[in-house]
């Protein structure tokens, strides 16, 4: 835990440079005491509340995951291909659907007039079929 406290004191900290912001500066824009900012700057964990991280996030400018030092998930490319396949079927069905209206055809359900699963290809486009 205390690990975790040290990473959000290494990005207070960090933040501050950038930002040529004292901690009196901190103190101001963030409406905490003092010594809450103190601590949280030297990795205590004293009054580590949700508003605190708020305040403090805002303060800095920061998401409060930044804040906290969370770094986001990358996705296996596999996962972006089944996205990728996932969205040009959810686009096929509209531009079926869309044939559809422009011809006046009423449709019960897209898969009636399916043409085939669609595939994404490398070059970012799709096969249907």
């Amino acid at each position: 835990m205390r690990d975790e406290w040290g990473s959000m004191s290494r990005v207070i900290n960090d933040r501050m440079v950038e930002l040529g912001m004292s901690q009196h500066d901190l103190v101001v824009r963030s409406g905490l005491s003092r010594g809450t900012v103190h601590e949280l700057r030297n990795g205590g964990s004293r009054g580590r509340t949700v508003q605190v991280v708020r305040a403090m996030s805002d303060a800095l400018g920061l998401s409060e995951d930044d804040l906290k030092g969370v770094r986001p998930q990358v996705a296996s490319a596999e996962g972006i291909r089944d996205q990728i396949a996932h969205v040009l079927s959810i686009l096929c069905d509209i531009e079926i659907r869309l044939v559809a209206l422009e011809r006046g055809i009423a449709l019960e359900s897209c898969d009636s007039m399916r043409l085939g699963p669609v595939q994404a290809l490398g070059d970012g486009s799709a096969q249907i079929g």
